[in-house]
């Protein structure tokens, strides 16, 4: 049975927990479909689009402990650029950077 079809027949009963469960899953996975598209790009090419962007902004996030990683999150021509790399990036001098917790990707 689709999530939709298990929603409304969730809906009609007395389990309004579980049916608003489903509706926050149904939103979530429209939520991640409209995020549009990611483009993952190697270190050099991420920071060669958003030398060619105007007023660029990066989000950037450090993960991990013993060993960091340090992943990014711009936008170039409406696309978005997501990269990552074990060592900082030295970022365009006008791009304006915000620090993240974490920045989540979809697994492919």
């Amino acid at each position: 049975m689709p999530i939709l079809e298990l929603g409304l027949i969730l809906s009609n009963t007395v389990v309004p927990a579980v049916s608003g469960l489903v509706a926050a899953a149904v939103t979530k996975a429209n939520g991640i479909n409209a995020m549009g598209p990611v483009a993952w790009v190697d270190a050099d090419d991420f920071l060669r689009s958003l030398r060619r962007a105007e007023a660029p902004l990066v989000f950037h996030s450090q993960r991990g402990r013993a060993e960091i990683r340090h992943e990014y999150l711009g936008s170039c021509r409406g696309l978005l650029l997501y990269t990552k790399s074990d060592l900082p990036l030295h970022l365009p001098a006008d791009c304006e950077t915000v620090r993240v917790k974490s920045i989540w990707r979809r697994r492919v």
